[in-house]
């Protein structure tokens, strides 16, 4: 009884398998070989979606305004305000809307090995995803929103 079963099962496969391939003949399948139109041009852009008061001053309020804060603006930086951000220092600007590898404050974040000059002060580090929140913050123009 078993093997008439098994018999029974093979047979109702095949037929089906047999209708399968029967159905799918002649119709050409999708695959590498299959040529691909490229007539839109592909484009990318990050954007910024964040938002200053909720993503950006949270940053230098826990970083930076220990040093640059309106009693205490060392080299004339003041970060606890947006104001202050985009004003600079005596020496310039530190942050230039729209241009993040212009922005003082970016290189001094991520490049300066220097402990004199390296921002935050100290053994503080800023993580890499906040820096980089800085600075789609500063290519999408440093907006004050």
């Amino acid at each position: 009884m078993k093997r008439k079963m098994i018999f029974v099962i093979a047979i109702v496969s095949l037929v089906a398998f047999s209708g399968l391939v029967t159905a799918c003949q002649g119709q050409a399948l999708a695959g590498p070989s299959s040529p691909v139109i490229n007539d839109v041009p592909v484009k990318g852009e990050v954007i910024w979606a964040g938002g200053y008061q909720r993503d950006i001053q949270p940053i230098f309020d826990q970083y930076c305004v220990a040093c640059h804060n309106s009693e205490k603006a060392a080299n004339g930086l003041r970060l606890d305000t947006y104001q202050g951000a985009i004003k600079g220092t005596q020496y310039g600007r530190v942050v230039i809307p729209g241009e993040p590898g212009g922005s003082t404050l970016l290189r001094i974040l991520y490049l300066t090995p220097d402990p004199q000059v390296h921002m935050p002060n100290g053994d503080i580090k800023i993580s890499k995803n906040r820096i980089e929140n800085i600075s789609l913050w500063i290519q999408a123009g440093a907006p004050n929103n």
